[in-house]
């Protein structure tokens, strides 16, 4: 098997722990580590994996993978109960992703929102839609019937 060295410090083609071999430009590496620890629920691995993708793609201007990768934090913020700060990155993904016109992330982020609309607080929920509006993201999506929100 062929192994390229990553900025992260580790082989870019592996074998994951799904017995899957990750592809794709060593930058991603990090990315893709990330996505098996959140799988895992290891959401301390997954954000650390996650920042350091971060870095590399900011550095290197990739910021649609990036917003991919705030999207992805804000996952874990939602799912960890840090709730504004869920908001916040999923807003920012969700703003930038609009601007590279690609629906099917917008349509992904805006999903995730709306299962982080139906996990915080109800006293929250008045504070979200203040935050879509004040993003200037258009009107505030429907709201899920509860039995609808799978934690995708």
């Amino acid at each position: 098997m062929v192994r390229e060295k990553s900025s992260c410090g580790f082989a870019a083609r592996t074998n994951n722990a799904f017995g899957v071999i990750l592809t794709g430009p060593p930058k991603a590496a990090c990315q893709q580590q990330g996505i098996i620890a959140q799988v895992q629920r290891d959401f301390a691995a997954a954000e650390k994996w996650y920042h350091k993708a971060l870095d590399v793609f900011e550095k290197v201007g990739d910021e649609h993978r990036a917003m991919l990768t705030y999207m992805a934090l804000g996952n874990i913020a939602r799912d960890t109960d840090r709730y504004n700060e869920a908001a916040c990155l999923l807003i920012r993904s969700i703003q930038t992703l609009k601007k590279y016109d690609d629906p099917y992330h917008v349509e992904m982020g805006t999903n995730n929102f709306m299962i982080l609309y139906q996990k915080c607080p109800s006293d929250m929920r008045e504070t979200l839609k203040a935050m879509w509006a004040d993003a200037g993201l258009g009107a505030f999506p429907p709201i899920p019937d509860a039995d609808d929100t799978d934690g995708a």
